[in-house]
């Protein structure tokens, strides 16, 4: 390589500045060794106060949770496009968007400890039953069977007033709160709000128990009402309490338009403590999980604070 005049001055004049022309790039290097050296000393200090704790988490169980709830992102990013009519062919393959997914899930999702203080609801998974779009019919077969009925979520299905699409007659559509849309089976169904389940629930219930809709109450009001009575509460929120995103829209016989939320989901509330809200999830197999506080009750209100329990 040729060294130009310019690359030789260059050279001269650095080596031959005075210590008065060096001092401030040295002053901008010890400003800068001083900065790193003081996060790295705060990070010390963090993990050296937190190092239980740190050591104590189960990071395979941690990296397990964020897998379910990016299948649960994936989950609703499909309900979407089968809501707004698209061809599962075109759907695309989804990869995780960190910005989205830090607005979208929960700050927190835990399994819960075995040996919880929560209700012994029997647990049942959409998996277990084949029913995709069927959170509404587990979670009712699951507080039915709590009150010792052996009552399946097909069970209930078959007595639900039900239409098979939210479209009548190409004219105009139906609302969740009077019929549950379509086949629980299938990823394209809707499912219900909480009035048609409270009537089916009714239909297969005896004289001693009544399904009762609640809609309206809060969180804390069904805890230390039903919760700590022994009663578990019927809510509707969202998959994973993602967060809840317009789907397909209609308009009603009246002239409204109605619009579906897309990643509408039903569980069963069986307990809390200090920071979370615990359920029986239809969308997690064989165990209880908890959500924080704060952003389960902004889902449970943005889905209308709906509500059921069964009384006695």
């Amino acid at each position: 390589m040729w060294l130009t005049l310019h690359d030789i001055s260059d050279s001269w004049y650095t080596l031959t500045m005075s210590k008065e022309e060096k001092k401030p790039q040295m002053n901008k290097s010890l400003t800068i060794i001083l900065a790193v050296s003081v996060f790295c000393l705060i990070g010390i200090i963090v993990y050296a106060s937190n190092w239980e704790m740190v050591a104590a988490t189960n990071w395979s169980e941690r990296i397990g949770e964020r897998l379910d709830l990016l299948s649960g992102w994936v989950q609703v990013q499909e309900e979407q496009k089968a809501a707004a009519g698209e061809d599962p062919a075109d759907w695309p393959v989804y990869t995780a968007d960190i910005a989205y997914m830090s607005r979208s899930f929960p700050a927190i999702m835990k399994i819960a400890d075995a040996d919880g203080d929560y209700l012994d609801v029997p647990l049942i998974s959409q998996s277990d039953v084949g029913y995709q779009t069927g959170c509404e019919l587990v979670s009712a077969a699951m507080v039915l069977q709590f009150y010792g009925m052996e009552i399946t979520p097909a069970d209930i299905y078959e007595v639900i007033d039900k239409r098979s699409k939210y479209m009548v007659n190409d004219r105009y559509g139906i609302h969740p709160n009077e019929f549950f849309i379509g086949d629980p089976r299938s990823a394209q169904a809707f499912g219900c709000y909480v009035s048609p389940l409270t009537r089916a629930m009714n239909r297969l219930v005896d004289e001693s128990l009544l399904a009762v809709n609640v809609t309206g109450s809060d969180l804390s009001f069904l805890t230390d009402t039903y919760i700590k009575n022994d009663i578990p509460v019927v809510i509707w929120a969202t998959i994973n309490m993602s967060e809840p995103k317009d789907g397909a829209s209609w308009q009603l016989e009246n002239g409204s338009t109605f619009t579906w939320i897309a990643g509408e989901h039903c569980l069963v509330l069986v307990g809390e403590d200090s920071d979370y809200y615990y359920f029986n999830d239809p969308n997690h197999a064989g165990e209880v999980v908890g959500y924080e506080k704060a952003i389960v009750e902004e889902r449970y209100e943005a889905l209308g604070k709906q509500a059921m329990i069964l009384s006695r």
